[in-house]
């Protein structure tokens, strides 16, 4: 397994966690766009665990993920745009989600919104455009198939 060290305690790497699930035979990827990556790459593995935590819940229950650990967020283009609502240590988490076409769920964008009023403001309509991109991308390529780590 790589290990990736930025200067900090060794962090593990999104390809050794983020894994297919199976539940009632039905499969469910969990994509992560390269800005979810970079900020995956800042947390410290205390950090990363308890995203972790919520994101295996998601890889195993997809679309059933109910609150608290998963809800729906407001000013998103797209109406299926949904948070992971993770807590570390008395701080806000939120991964910014969305099931694509194929029933992939798409990790777009992470933060702490401790703090930060305009968290949604700013967050959301980034969230927008990578989902927007991959969608793109879904579409263009050969076989329907989506950067898979």
């Amino acid at each position: 397994m790589k290990i990736a060290c930025a200067g900090k305690a060794p962090l593990l790497p999104l390809t050794a966690i983020f894994m297919l699930s199976y539940i009632h035979n039905v499969e469910c990827s969990v994509l992560f766009t390269d800005e979810f990556e970079r900020w995956w790459n800042s947390l410290s593995i205390e950090e990363q665990e308890s995203v972790t935590y919520s994101v295996d819940l998601l890889a195993r229950l997809g679309i059933e993920l109910k609150f608290p650990h998963s809800s729906g967020i407001s000013g998103s283009r797209y109406a299926h745009m949904r948070e992971l609502r993770v807590q570390h240590q008395g701080r806000p988490y939120r991964v910014l989600y969305a099931f694509d076409p194929e029933r992939n769920a798409v990790l777009l964008i992470g933060g702490d919104k401790t703090g930060n009023e305009q968290w949604y403001e700013t967050s959301v309509p980034l969230a927008d455009r990578l989902y927007e991109r991959h969608l793109i991308e879904l579409e263009e390529s050969d076989h329907g198939k989506s950067k898979n780590f």
